[in-house]
């Protein structure tokens, strides 16, 4: 469902497992050199119950139009987040949250990159079970969708998390909605090492607890 392309692309996949079935779903969204992925799921048998307030909240996520490029400077082409990395390397995410029993281990793996676009995959582990998911391929060159209300905060500051010190840059956009704020750095594949986001007054938080770089 959703968009077939574009900057706006959601897929849902269902992972099956000997215990119980999962219903994944993904939104990817580009902006500029940067790239976003929002993911939800919940187990098959109540994905009915959940289906339309999961699709409220990618409805409600919104980006703007990237600024356009100086008449007097060439465009700047959109780097990979796995820039750098050789295949099979990874990152691993937390969520952040008051109870520990709800946390979630995320780990992002590529598995092939080219000019034009990475294939990653997305294992998750909660309470013990982890779920690999399918491989993604997305694409680079993405058009953005515009949005009159989005305004932009960038700034430097160091992190402190488990892998060690990183000194990053961040981004803080915020919209009519809710607002995203990611600190990302050269250092670790894929780029990212936090992600904070408030969106119709959920808050989550992620952050980097491990990385590997072939």
């Amino acid at each position: 469902e959703g968009k077939k392309q574009g900057a706006w692309l959601i897929r849902e996949h269902l992972l099956e497992f000997d215990d119980q079935d999962f219903h994944y779903v993904q939104l990817f969204i580009a902006k500029g050199k940067h790239n976003f992925e929002l993911a939800l799921w919940v187990p098959e048998t109540v994905w009915d119950d959940y289906k339309e307030a999961i699709y409220k909240i990618l409805d409600s996520v919104e980006y703007g139009e990237p600024t356009p490029p100086k008449k007097d400077r060439p465009e700047v082409p959109v780097v990979s987040p796995w820039a750098g990395a050789g295949l099979g390397s990874w990152v691993k995410f937390k969520t952040v949250s008051e109870d520990p029993s709800l946390e979630t281990e995320i780990v992002y793996v590529l598995l092939d990159q080219d000019e034009e676009s990475y294939t990653m995959r997305t294992d998750t582990t909660t309470q013990g079970t982890t779920r690999q998911g399918p491989p993604t391929k997305i694409l680079l060159q993405q058009k953005a969708v515009e949005d009159p209300t989005l305004t932009t905060e960038e700034g430097t500051e160091t992190l402190d998390l488990v892998p060690g010190k990183f000194l990053c840059t961040w981004v803080k956009s915020t919209a009519a909605q809710g607002w995203t704020k990611i600190w990302y750095c050269d250092s670790v594949p894929y780029r990212m090492v936090r992600m904070e986001s408030q969106f119709s007054g959920a808050r989550s938080v992620l952050e980097l607890v491990a990385f590997e770089k072939k």
